[in-house]
């Protein structure tokens, strides 16, 4: 009996240590989380593309693409000098010398009831290039009030600037694989000037590669008139541009 009780044990222990090894014809076999392991470490990220200058230019929106009627119009002061626009009118200086293209459309009505819309284009020689004016827009957006009083001041070629009131948000995320910043400015001027006081300005950026991209599309309203269309809007005509430059 004493013999019988000591194979049986010896079998058993046999069978333990197979079992523990997890072999049982002197392979190894790996563990899934060492498997996921490797094969995390082997993955390598898909480089961001690196765009053609005079591709990126004729990616642009022709007039025609916008509506009929529509005019090419001057620029915004901030696109004239190939920088961008920030709140409040400010303007933001891009990284190095990338090369730059702007345009500026009009609708019909434009400067009452009409819709504004201005697009530019950066192509930095590198993606850092990019990256980095990516950066400093996000960074100088970031320090805007979320309401600040504008005084009237005059502007070159006797124009004027009239007291308003802006206030300002500031959203960030992605859209098709760009990195994206949105500004959403109101502008309210005092009802003395006129029944159609407010603008909304909705503002994009957009980084991917070596290219910045920054639009404004904008629409002046009557006060009760709600921002949202015109953010809606924007959003429809940012995601047609982006794609075109594929």
């Amino acid at each position: 009996m004493l013999i019988s009780g000591y194979r049986t044990s010896l079998a058993a222990l046999i069978l333990l240590a197979a079992a523990l090894t997890g072999c049982s014809d002197g392979k190894k076999t790996p563990s899934p989380s060492a498997k996921a392991s490797s094969e995390t470490t082997t993955a390598t990220a898909t480089p961001e593309p690196t765009y053609a200058a005079e591709k990126a230019k004729s990616a642009l929106f022709d007039v025609k693409d916008l509506g009929k009627k529509w005019t090419e119009e001057g620029l915004p002061d901030a696109f004239k000098e190939g920088k961008v626009r920030g709140c409040s009118d400010s303007k933001i200086a891009l990284v190095g010398s990338p090369r730059v293209w702007a345009q500026k459309f009009g609708a019909p009505r434009f400067r009452f009831e009409g819709v504004n819309y201005a697009q530019l284009v950066s192509v930095h020689l590198t993606a850092d290039q990019a990256t980095a004016s990516m950066d400093r827009i996000r960074e100088a957006l970031a320090k805007c009030p979320a309401s600040k009083k504008i005084p009237q001041k005059k502007l070159p070629d006797d124009r004027f600037a009239y007291q308003h009131d802006d206030t300002w948000k500031m959203t960030e995320g992605d859209v098709l694989g760009w990195r994206h910043v949105r500004g959403f400015e109101k502008s309210v001027y005092p009802p003395s000037l006129s029944r159609i006081n407010v603008f909304y300005y909705s503002i994009d950026y957009a980084q991917r590669g070596n290219i910045v991209f920054s639009s404004i599309y904008w629409q002046r309203v009557k006060p009760k008139d709600s921002g949202d269309p015109i953010a809606e809007k924007a959003t429809e005509i940012l995601t047609e541009q982006l794609q075109r430059f594929g």
